[in-house]
């Protein structure tokens, strides 16, 4: 049997591949594809200032997907409304206490069946701060042990989520951390639904440790630069009213003039998504 030469038989599939892909069509002209009319919104904002209830504006059927088990209180609410909800929280069996990484994967599970199978019209994931601090314990955990870190007594210095000891401090053990929290933001990104993303703000520090005016969200410090509208949910005291509630948008990726820091009373989704389609068409 003549086999011929290995070399010039493996080429053979490579080329049929090329060739495969060359007949793709890949592009279309801009101006004659389908405006996108899906909000990726995030909202910001510290404990208390209407977050969740901002999510619950938005239109369903809706995929919740609550890592801090904070939307139960507006169940009632809401009760007209089809939410499909999954609580991202795991227990370890060992520790009796939060399991990070399984519940990075239910989050990424949940996502996936979201854009897959249940398509809703909106999907929230509550909160993405949550989501980043379970991924540091991730990072501390895969990092550590791939590292080979030991205690004095010759045990690892990790053996499950929950006690963890070896703090990893290579830019390269965080670009991990990043690029797993990238790929889950993509995928929210890439629904064919508008998404909802959460975060709660933190008061920033000057260098000697003074508490600033200013705020800061904690999440993935890239992800604002993938959303379409960042605002930032506050409140104040009214003189006998209690609290009035408002937004202030931060960033805004459609071309609407004015919006950027634009203060909204009483923020709700109908609001912003008429602020960004409705006057740019007028």
């Amino acid at each position: 049997m003549e086999w011929g030469n290995p070399k010039e038989q493996s080429k053979e599939p490579v080329k049929e591949q090329k060739e495969a892909f060359s007949e793709e069509k890949l592009f279309t002209m801009l101006r004659d594809t389908e405006q996108r009319r899906y909000l990726k919104i995030l909202v910001t904002g510290m404990p208390k200032t209407g977050k969740t209830r901002f999510s619950l504006s938005a239109p369903d059927p809706m995929v919740y997907i609550d890592s801090e088990n904070g939307v139960n209180p507006f169940r009632d609410m809401v009760a007209d409304k089809e939410i499909n909800y999954c609580s991202a929280y795991r227990d370890n069996p060992e520790t009796k206490q939060l399991d990070s990484i399984r519940s990075l994967a239910v989050i990424d599970d949940a996502i996936y069946q979201s854009r897959n199978h249940i398509k809703p019209k909106t999907l929230v994931l509550d909160s993405m701060t949550s989501h980043w601090q379970w991924l540091q314990d991730f990072l501390r955990f895969e990092v550590v042990n791939k590292k080979g870190e030991f205690t004095k007594s010759g045990k690892p210095t990790v053996m499950h989520t929950g006690s963890i000891r070896g703090v990893p401090s290579d830019r390269r053990d965080w670009a991990l951390a990043t690029a797993r929290s990238l790929s889950t933001v993509m995928a929210l990104m890439s629904a064919d639904s508008h998404v909802i993303l959460t975060a709660q703000s933190h008061y920033q520090y000057d260098a000697v440790g003074n508490v600033l005016q200013t705020t800061k969200p904690t999440c993935n410090k890239n992800l604002p630069f993938l959303i379409d509208v960042v605002i930032e949910l506050k409140k104040r005291g009214s003189l006998g009213k209690g609290y009035e509630y408002y937004g202030v948008i931060k960033e805004c990726r459609h071309p609407v003039e004015g919006i950027q820091n634009k203060e909204i009373e009483n923020p709700t989704f109908d609001k912003i998504f008429d602020m960004v389609f409705k006057k740019k068409s007028e």
